[in-house]
């Protein structure tokens, strides 16, 4: 980030042409949000009988969302970001409201030919993601069994 930031302010300096101080100041900002996120950020993910609390903390900005017992079907594990030949694991809460939603779209697929409308959101296809980046797939599927004993289901 230092670097990145540096070699950009050094070229502004020294006129270079304007297309690389750019280039280096734009790498240098997504560095620096980087850096921020892995300094700043911190997650809590709290979980009874009653349901599923998870909270978001980035410095002195929060977010909670809470999932109630009753709506939550499972949790699942899945690929997520790769590096080199580790691939981290996912875990995500499924809710019977996406669980549902995905069953519908698959059906009416099945029966027309026509696929829905693409859809991006950020907590993934299917679910929220409550933890990501485990390095190993075991230590993902353990987590997932010990916060459905948490729930109070087996």
């Amino acid at each position: 980030m230092l670097v990145f930031n540096g070699a950009a302010l050094l070229m502004h300096h020294l006129h270079a042409p304007v297309l690389f101080p750019i280039i280096f100041g734009l790498v240098g900002i997504l560095l620096v949000l980087g850096t921020f996120n892995l300094w700043f950020k911190s997650s809590r993910v709290t979980i009874d009988s009653t349901g599923v609390r998870v909270t978001k903390r980035w410095l002195l900005l929060s977010r909670s969302r809470s999932f109630a017992a009753n709506d939550i079907v499972r949790f699942d594990t899945r690929a997520g970001m790769q590096s080199g030949t580790t691939v981290f694991q996912d875990i995500k809460l499924v809710t019977k409201g996406s669980e549902n939603s995905f069953a519908a779209a698959r059906e009416k697929f099945q029966q027309t030919g026509q696929k829905p409308p693409l859809k991006f959101n950020i907590s993934g296809s299917g679910g929220f993601i409550l933890a990501s980046s485990i390095a190993s797939r075991p230590e993902a599927g353990w987590l997932a069994q010990e916060m459905t004993k948490a729930l109070g289901r087996k």
